[in-house]
Parts: structure tokens; sequence; C-alpha cells
């Protein structure tokens, strides 16, 4: 159950209660289309989207409804998602490899070591290229 306070929105999770600025969590939700609690990934209710829409609105008047966005736009939102998540696993792959690339250098021979490492960095090159075309914050 969700309770408001001010421009705040209290949710209760099972290890307590954490508290946002509603505005800030209208705009994180509206920005990743992730429309669930940050901490405890549950979705939020139609209703609360609602009650979250007028305590932000306070604060911010400009702001889109989130329920609107929510309703209206879900394969805008599916196709952000898709694309956060290919970006994720690309980062992970690029972890994996750097993880790689460290153990051959502290564990292996010399010569094992080039070898591995011949094999190792196009991959990451490719992998990177394609994270940066995708995201070039990265």
């Amino acid at each position: 159950r969700q309770h408001h306070h001010g421009g705040r929105e209290k949710g209760r999770s099972n290890s307590g209660c954490q508290v946002y600025n509603a505005a800030s969590l209208a705009r994180y939700l509206l920005s990743t289309g992730d429309f669930c609690d940050p901490l405890t990934r549950r979705p939020f209710t139609e209703a609360q989207l609602r009650d979250l829409d007028e305590i932000a609105r306070r604060d911010d008047p400009d702001l889109p409804s989130v329920l609107k966005c929510k309703q209206a736009t879900p394969n805008k939102y599916q196709e952000i998602r898709e694309k956060r998540d290919l970006l994720e696993g690309t980062d992970r792959c690029l972890g994996e490899i750097v993880s790689d690339v460290l153990r051959a250098l502290e564990d292996l021979a010399v010569e094992e070591a080039q070898v591995k490492l011949l094999g190792l960095f196009p991959e990451f090159s490719s992998l990177f290229q394609q994270l940066c075309q995708e995201d070039p914050s990265f």
C-alpha cells in the first residue's frame, strides 16, 4: 500500500519503507519505460500510477502523465526496454572478456597469453563498437 506525504511517495517493501520524490520517480518511469518500483521491482498498479501522477504534478505541473504514457505507448516502451536489455547484455559480455584478459595476463605464460589475447581483442573491439553505435554515452 502506498502512503503519500507532500511531494513524496512512500512505498512499503518487505525490508522496510522507501521514500521517493514523486516528480523524480515519475521522470524515471517515463524515461525508462519500466513501470516497476526501482527497489522491489514490483510493477506499479494503475491506481498507484494515478496517485503518482497527482502527487508529481504538484511539484511539476508540466510533467506528462505516467499512467497515460504507459497506456498510450506500450510499443515505445517495449522498444526502450529491449534496447536497454541489449546494451546491458553487451556490457556484460565486455566485462567477461575483460576478466578473461586479466586472467590471461595473470595466469598464463607470455606466449600463451599472447595467443589468448589475439583471440580476445577482436571480439572486445567488435562488441565495444556495437555498444558505442547503439549508445554513444558509452
